[in-house]
């Protein structure tokens, strides 16, 4: 019985009508608190990419007039103050009952190993069309299928929800692949900002288990990405530590 019918059953009690209206309240908090749209973001990170010194920046922006999100995200190569490569990645999307829904992911590297690809999303159609330096072609959507951009704001929801186990599809240049993140654990990280309160994920590869990624957001500020720490099978590391951050245009914070 839920609680909605709980109530009508007790209508005509002085006590049990007031415990309805505290249970009420109650449920129409959580639901609020479920269906929150996320809020944008700006965040600056020290970076580095194996031996290299790097700058990186994530930021989402909302287009009301469009209803439409941009989350782009951009690391930068540095030697001797000049910039050797720079990868910046976007992708624009709708929000719609509490997931992303995509509509177009970019990927451009310049510099050194430049190349890019892009990907096209037609929900209505159920169909997804890919540009991976100009070899052209499409593939077809079953169910929900996000790109590694939107991918963060599904495991944003799926945390809020209290998953453990996240699974999701995502378009990979021209393919589409499972990907699965697992909690570790709740963590106090120290940055430069202060402590704060993090969950921390690790992605799960069974085809390449060298390849360790892991990931720190911040609990209490809408699972805005602190820290990032990827080793690849040769040792090499890209690591992203928080520098600066505001959300929803208020400076971050911790403790």
């Amino acid at each position: 019985m839920n609680t909605i019918n709980i109530c009508m059953k007790f209508t005509h009690s002085h006590t049990f009508s007031s415990i309805c209206i505290v249970l009420l309240l109650a449920l129409q908090l959580n639901l609020t608190v479920q269906a929150a749209p996320p809020l944008p973001f700006i965040v600056t990170y020290k970076a580095s990419y194996g031996n290299f010194n790097a700058e990186a920046a994530r930021q989402m922006t909302f287009e009301e007039q469009s209803n439409t999100y941009t989350l782009q995200a951009e690391i930068k190569l540095i030697l001797l103050g000049n910039t050797l490569s720079s990868i910046t990645e976007t992708s624009i999307f709708h929000w719609h009952d509490e997931l992303p829904v995509p509509i177009r992911y970019d990927y451009v590297q310049k510099g050194l190993g430049g190349r890019k690809h892009s990907v096209e999303f037609d929900q209505e159609a159920h169909t997804v069309h890919y540009n991976n330096n100009e070899s052209i072609g499409s593939l077809a959507l079953n169910g929900m299928v996000l790109d590694d951009m939107s991918a963060y704001l599904y495991l944003r929801q799926q945390l809020r929800e209290g998953a453990t186990e996240i699974h999701f599809d995502a378009v990979d240049r021209d393919t589409i692949k499972p990907y699965h993140y697992r909690v570790m654990e709740k963590t106090i990280l120290s940055t430069m900002l202060g402590n704060f309160e993090t969950v921390k994920l690790a992605r799960v590869r069974l085809d390449n288990p060298e390849r360790v990624t892991e990931i720190w957001l911040a609990e209490d500020f809408d699972y805005v990405l602190l820290k990032l720490l990827q080793v690849e099978p040769d040792d090499s590391t890209i690591r992203l530590d928080v520098d600066s951050a505001s959300l929803a245009g208020k400076p971050l914070t911790g403790l």
